[in-house]
Parts: structure tokens; C-alpha cells; sequence
């Protein structure tokens, strides 16, 4: 309606990803979730609907076909004589981050939970058919790795909280704040008990819908230091991510965890995320920089597409009792704020009748 000129048959709307494919192989071709979020992508069909375009007035040729599986294109003159490369070489792609992160973990364990530490905290996981459970903000698309579907579940949190909390509670340098973690968590892994951090920093406020700032601490006194604020929102950020994958490692939808993003360099994320999800097995990932790359080479060789793997060590039982009295804090307070969480409720599997 504001813009009704932006919609003309000569005009094709694609990301970036569709674009650079383009460049090197003169094709248009799209992955799923770009065409999830364009609002295009039957997600029981795996295939692009064209009603949902028909409403804007458009067609289904005003967006790229849509990717067949881990089909090659052949690079085209013009992009090899510009790159200096072999005319023919395949082009694979393009791929959404998430898929590449997944493919990246396979192998890892039967059906992982991949999840990515970064700018929103990711969990992605496949499950048999899109009817398996449900969470009100996941994104749904065919799995890149066989049958089945691919569940792309955000949280409503990630390293924008986790900067916060570097910059706000240590240093303002963020790297002279990411060389005091060390520090901070070999002194004391865990917040004292009753001190509690709700990390939703770029969520409005539970109390004034049209107000910034969802992010909550609870159980500050006169005396708590800053590293204790640190420790409750690495803590917080922990205990909501096993609040919204809970049912999927505890149902058997995952066989392990394994873990991605820049967050997860942290020593302590992966040993308060092992003792949460207990006695599930959790990896973390040597090359984690290099990840979503190796995922996206899947399709020109999946034997080293594959990340290489390291099995994060199990806690004690005395670890594991405090992190989860701390879970139950944190549950309690997450309740009170917000109850069954609206758009932030976890993915629940769905009951057989």
C-alpha cells in the first residue's frame, strides 16, 4: 500500500545471497528461508506458493526459483574471467547461515541440536514432519540433510545481551572485557543463589509494552559486586535457551547438543549449558569460526563439511545440583514476569492422541 510502484513484473526481489549466486552463475536461485520470509514457501510442500504473492499483485516469477536439495551450477564465463578461475567449476549454495551451521554438525551425534551463540542465540534441530511440536516463533523449512524438516528456533536473546553485560559490567573495551572473563569465572562459576537475570535487552519491557528494555535482574543487594551481575546474565541467557529446548532433548528429538557461534568459546557458557542439559552430551566445535563455511561445502564434499568436534566434559553432581537451583530461580522469575512467555514460549512436543 505505501510503496505500490516497488511490485512491476520487470522488478525481481532477492537477498544477497541470491544475488552473489547470480554473479557467478548468471542463475537466480534461492534457499527456503529467504523464501519463508519473503512469504512465499509452502513449508508441508517444500515448494513456492504463489498465493501469498497474489496479494501484493505479483507472480512467483518476481522471485527466484528455489534451490532442488545441494544442486551445483556451473560457474559462467563472465565470473571466472573476473575471479581468474576455471570456466565450469560448481557453484554450490546459496544457503541460509542456519543450514550451513547444521550441516556443519552432522555427523557430530545422531539428530543434533546445533545451536548458534551469536547475535540471537539459535537452535536448529530436524524433525520428521513440521506436526512434531511447535514454538510460536520458529521458522520451518525442509531439511538440508535427508527426509524430514528443518526447525530454525530463535531465542529472544543473544551476544546483543552478552555485549551489554561486556561493556555496561567490566569495560567498556570489549576486549579488555572479554580478557577479564577468565577471571571472573574461575573465582566463582555461578551468581549467588536468589540472584537471577531475565536477558530479554532487546525485548520491550513485560510491564510497558511500548517501552525498550525487557532485561531484568532480581536479587541484587547493597553489596553485590559486578562480576555477580556477569556471572547472572551468562547464567539468565544459559537457563533460557534450556528453557526453550527443554522438550526437544529431553523427548529423544536430539541425541546431543552441539554447540556454535562466538559465545561458545566461553568455558563457562559450555559448562553451565552441559550441566543444564545433563546427562544429554554436549560438543563444542575447534574450528567454530569456520563452521557455517564448512556447511556450506556439503554439497561439494560432505566429508569435509563436517566440523571437528570436542565433547564438552561433564560436571559434577555438586555443579550440576547449584546450576539447576539456579535454573529453578531463574524459572521462577521468568514466570512471574511473563508467565507462559507468549511469543517466547518453548518448543513443546506435540501429544499423541
Amino acid at each position: 500500500d505505501r510503496q505500490p510502484k516497488a511490485f512491476t513484473p520487470a522488478t525481481r526481489y532477492v537477498g544477497a545471497g541470491e544475488l552473489a549466486f547470480f554473479a557467478l552463475t548468471g542463475r537466480w536461485r534461492q534457499d527456503a528461508c529467504n523464501a519463508l520470509q519473503l512469504g512465499c514457501y509452502n513449508v508441508l510442500e517444500d515448494r513456492l506458493d504463489a498465493v501469498p504473492l497474489q496479494v501484493v499483485g505479483c507472480d512467483i516469477d518476481t522471485v527466484a526459483p528455489l534451490r532442488q536439495g545441494h544442486q551445483t551450477i556451473p560457474l559462467c564465463p563472465a565470473a571466472a574471467a573476473r575471479l581468474g578461475l576455471p570456466v565450469g567449476l560448481p557453484v554450490a549454495g546459496p544457503y541460509m547461515d542456519h543450514e550451513a551451521g547444521f550441516l556443519s554438525a552432522e555427523g557430530i551425534c545422531e539428530r543434533p541440536l546445533q545451536v548458534s551463540l551469536g547475535t540471537a542465540w539459535v537452535g536448529n534441530f530436524v524433525v520428521p514432519d513440521p506436526t512434531v511440536g511447535y514454538a510460536p516463533v520458529q521458522l520451518v523449512i525442509g531439511s538440508p540433510s535427508g527426509p524430514g524438516n528443518l526447525v530454525v528456533q530463535p531465542l529472544l536473546t543473544g551476544n546483543v545481551s552478552w555485549d551489554w553485560g561486556l561493556r555496561t559490567l567490566i569495560d567498556d573495551d570489549l576486549p579488555t572485557a572479554l580478557g577479564a572473563l577468565d577471571t571472573i569465572f574461575s573465582e566463582q562459576l555461578l551468581p549467588p543463589k536468589g540472584l537471577s537475570c531475565l536477558p530479554w535487552f532487546t525485548q520491550t519491557s513485560p510491564f510497558c509494552a511500548d517501552a525498550p528494555g525487557g532485561g531484568a535482574f532480581l536479587g541484587l543487594g547493597s553489596h553485590t559486586p559486578r562480576a555477580d551481575l556477569v556471572r547472572a546474565l551468562a547464567l539468565g541467557m544459559c537457563c533460557d535457551l534450556e528453557r526453550v529446548f527443554r522438550h526437544v532433548a529431553t523427548s529423544g528429538l536430539a541425541g546431543g547438543i552441539v554447540l556454535g557461534g562466538g559465545a561458545s568459546k566461553g568455558v563457562f557458557f559450555r559448562r553451565i549449558l552441559a550441566a543444564l542439559f545433563a546427562p544429554v552430551p554436549v560438543w563444542s566445535l575447534k574450528d567454530e569460526d569456520l563452521a557455517g563455511a564448512r556447511g556450506t561445502l556439503h554439497a561439494l564434499c560432505p566429508a569435509i563439511s563436517h566440523a571437528d568436534p570436542v565433547r564438552v566434559p561433564a560436571e559434577s553432581a555438586a555443579v550440576i545440583q547449584a546450576v539447576r537451583e539456579r535454573a529453578d530461580d531463574y524459572a521462577a522469575l521468568f514466570a512471574s514476569l511473563l508467565g507462559d512467555g507468549g511469543a517466547a514460549a518453548p518448543y513443546v512436543i506435540a501429544t499423541q492422541d
